[in-house]
């Protein structure tokens, strides 16, 4: 995750494809189809520049922190099988 945003928000596009395409791939297998739907906003973002790529990275970063907090308090909220 961390390679994927820093090389969108240094404006590499190509370079955070591979990262992007292994997030969005685990994103849908798990569930997250807001993580996985801005994966693909970032992929299809075009290549304009740093600005872009930070737009983009900022968008993930929040998307994913907010997956994640998500499925830690559903974690927390399960209940152990009887």
């Amino acid at each position: 995750m961390d390679k994927a945003l820093g090389a969108l928000e240094e404006g590499q596009h190509e370079a955070a494809a591979a990262s992007l395409h292994a997030l969005k791939g685990i994103a849908f297998a798990v569930g997250a189809q807001q993580l996985a739907a801005e994966v693909q906003k970032a992929e299809a973002e075009p290549d304009l520049g740093p600005n872009s790529g930070k737009a983009a990275a900022a968008r993930l970063r929040i998307v994913y922190r907010e997956t994640v907090e998500a499925v830690v308090n559903y974690l927390r909220n399960a209940r152990p099988p009887a």
